[in-house]
């Protein structure tokens, strides 16, 4: 057999090398039995004075489950302690029966002794540490927590005077950290939320509080939710409702008035003290159909003359900065969020033309099935696009996605004009001209399910989430009529407006409905929803659709009689 060759290294306990202190000679290796640590001489430094060549100092009865990398990292450990990951100078290094627990950073964890399920990373993340199920990530994250278990701090700071609150989760630099508006520290708050730079609390010890703002968000107390911070000038909603359910909606710094307590759909809030008034005209030959687009934040207005057109209005300061030629005599318009698209009708040419906000082109004209539509309305709980044909009596279903017509249209009344979408039961309603009622459309089953007799002459219909009710304007009776959408009946008297109402919008800032007049009367009316009465007449001249901008909070009217856009506050 060949000569078998073995080495074996300078080997004591502790004791002994601290005792013997001695000098080893450069690149000399000793192994101290009892602590599994070594040390490499450079042959002038005596035993007591040279450091160790690995950082683990840990007890020898630590099993050996645990990863320790660091001086004075893990040093208590006992047999009780398994499953611990501990890296850096001091980390863990009280950790003795604590379990599953990972510390990576200078003093890391350094007070936890049996707390498990602890996670820091970083320079003094989670430091002052007793519980468990709690981490920290970045520097200083949660480093003052002493008794409170179930946090989440991430970000340099977050969380970092928390001592005994449950339960917190906080994500940005200095998440959490503080309270109110000064320097005060968040200690003992518990079951909240902070994301953001600085968003905190506004008080000590408060719970249930969620505070979500790019920077310095500020929060409002116990069981409240605050999105923003006083720069916040608007909060968006895209592609969905809100619902509030037990709850009011009040402001603060912006328009105050009584709380709406509707619990389905978007709200605004009633302010005694507010008027409408014209703030500005746009010029548009002959406008009629308008609709606003979320995308890109535009205003687009369809002009019913010879040809069409449709005009795009940035609401910033209300100039005109694209015209859509070519698209037919415009009558309405919706958009659809689903495919980023502005759908406009055509009576006079029977078409549906779709375009792209994006490009302001046109991206295909629908024609099958149309027969002088007017009235188009977006359904999000199927994604489908409504057409109503004045000339057929009936409507068209289109899929957005392909752009294509459903083989069925839906047989109405006669002449149906506008249709409104009710999202508290998924139902359409038309107003039908010459049969003087509305078509009720179930959109899960496309088929009419209620014939409502109303005024005379119906046109405008809109729907208000204030009041969870639809309201019909009747054009040569001169008034409004009030439908509830939980019975498909009419609810209570009509509300007298001035002669021929034709169509209707709701405004989300004030809760109100604004009514136009499109034959003889110039003005626009603004009832109070709730209270079902008039509360201002504003002199517009003689309007025809209304759209609500929530970019700037006005109101837009267009006017085929003076070929111009109306801008109310």
């Amino acid at each position: 057999m060949p000569p078998t060759t073995q080495i074996r290294i300078r080997r004591d306990t502790a004791a002994n090398f601290t005792s013997a202190n001695p000098t080893l000679a450069l690149g000399e290796i000793a192994f101290e039995t009892d602590t599994r640590n070594f040390k490499v001489g450079d042959g002038t430094t005596a035993w007591t004075s040279l450091a160790y060549a690995t950082g683990y100092r840990g007890n020898a009865a630590a099993p050996i489950s645990n990863t320790v990398v660091g001086d004075g990292a893990g040093a208590a450990l006992q047999s009780g302690g398994v499953n611990n990951t501990i890296i850096g100078y001091q980390a863990g290094e009280r950790i003795n029966t604590g379990d599953n627990n990972v510390a990576v950073g200078l003093q890391a964890l350094y007070s936890t002794t049996g707390g498990t399920n602890n996670c820091a990373v970083g320079l003094f993340a989670l430091q002052q540490n007793a519980a468990s199920q709690n981490t920290g990530i970045g520097n200083f994250a949660h480093q003052f927590c002493s008794s409170g278990a179930d946090n989440v701090a991430v970000g340099y700071t977050a969380l970092r005077n928390a001592a005994g609150g449950n339960q917190n989760t906080a994500i940005g630099v200095n998440a959490g950290s503080l309270r109110g508006t000064g320097s005060d520290t968040n200690t003992a708050c518990t079951s909240s939320l902070f994301i953001g730079h600085d968003a905190r609390p506004s008080g000590n010890s408060e719970s249930n509080q969620v505070v979500i703002a790019g920077t310095a968000g500020r929060g409002n107390g116990s069981d409240t939710t605050t999105i923003g911070n006083s720069n916040t000038t608007g909060t968006f909603i895209p592609g969905g409702n809100l619902t509030v359910q037990g709850g009011a909606i009040t402001a603060q710094g912006g328009f105050i008035g009584t709380p709406i307590q509707r619990v389905t759909g978007f709200y605004g809030l009633l302010d005694d003290s507010y008027f409408a008034g014209v703030t500005g005209s746009i010029s548009a030959a002959n406008a009629r159909g308008i609709c606003y687009c979320p995308t890109n934040d535009r205003i687009y207005v369809g002009e019913q003359a010879t040809g069409g057109a449709v005009r795009v209005i940035r609401p910033s300061d209300n100039t005109v900065v694209a015209t859509i030629a070519s698209v037919g005599s415009g009558n309405q318009l919706c958009y659809c969020p689903t495919n980023n698209r502005i759908y406009h009708t055509s009576y006079a040419t029977s078409k549906v033309t779709v375009i792209n906000p994006e490009t302001n082109a046109i991206v295909t004209t629908i024609t099958t099935n149309m027969a002088g539509c007017i009235g188009i309305c977006y359904s999000p709980v199927n994604d489908r696009i409504y057409v109503g044909n004045y000339t057929n009596s009936d409507v068209t279903i289109i899929t957005p996605s392909t752009n294509t017509v459903d083989v069925q249209d839906i047989p109405v009344g006669s002449l149906p004009n506008s249709i409104t979408y009710c999202p508290s039961n998924n139902q359409l309603y038309v107003p039908n001209e010459s049969s003087d009622n509305v078509s009720v459309i179930d959109v899960a089953t496309s088929a009419v399910v209620a014939t409502i007799n109303v005024g005379n002459q119906p046109i405008g219909s809109a729907y208000s989430p204030l009041t969870d009710r639809i309201y019909v304007a009747n054009n040569l009776d001169g008034d409004i009529t009030v439908i509830d959408p939980a019975t498909n009946a009419t609810d209570g008297a009509d509300i007298g407006t001035s002669s021929n109402p034709s169509h209707i919008a709701f405004n989300p800032r004030t809760g109100r409905i604004y009514v136009s007049y499109g034959v003889t009367t110039a003005r626009t009316t603004v009832v109070d929803a709730a209270a079902r009465k008039v509360m201002q007449n504003v002199t517009t001249g003689i309007g025809r659709e209304i759209a609500y901008c929530p970019s700037n909070q006005r109101m837009y009217t267009t006017h085929t009689v003076g070929n111009l856009v109306r801008v109310l506050t």
